[in-house]
């Protein structure tokens, strides 16, 4: 499943005279955010957490056929995610600049809506429930969690 993601990257980040075309370099480049993995990486491992917390087909494919790219521009970093054919949706939000942990739990909570409203399901589910985890950053980690029980796990490593 994580090479379906990664074969549907589609990364782009800052202005075009910082794009390091493997894309090995943080994302920022000089422009003074916190220097790391291009912020499009975030997104992998909230979808793979998605993918993974289905057993619907149908799901797990939509989830691995979306395509996404992700700039930063005033401190903002704008993502745009599209649905794969036939379903052609697409969603974009901003989120602010700030530490990987930070952009991975705000991406989290945005993208969560974008699958309910296709799916008609909330993921991840609380591990034994169909309540849907929240994200969140708690101690400089991104985590899902449950309001009503003592649980989460690092974002990127529901199971």
């Amino acid at each position: 499943m994580d090479d379906a993601f990664t074969s549907r990257l589609e990364i782009t980040y800052g202005p075009a005279e910082l794009v390091d075309p493997v894309g090995s370099v943080g994302f920022a480049g000089g422009l003074g955010a916190e220097p790391g993995p291009p912020v499009s990486l975030d997104l992998h491992p909230i979808l793979r957490d998605f993918a993974h917390s289905t057993d619907s087909a149908s799901h797990q494919a939509w989830l691995t056929g979306l395509t996404w790219t992700a700039h930063l521009r005033d401190s903002m970093v704008t993502v745009t995610v599209t649905g794969s054919v036939p379903d052609g949706s697409s969603v974009g939000f901003g989120i602010p600049d700030g530490p990987a942990a930070s952009r991975l739990a705000a991406a989290a909570d945005r993208l969560q809506d974008f699958v309910v409203e296709h799916l008609r399901i909330g993921l991840p589910p609380v591990p034994g429930t169909a309540r849907p985890a929240h994200a969140l950053l708690h101690d400089g980690e991104a985590l899902w969690a449950d309001d009503r029980t003592p649980w989460s796990c690092l974002i990127g490593s529901y199971l």
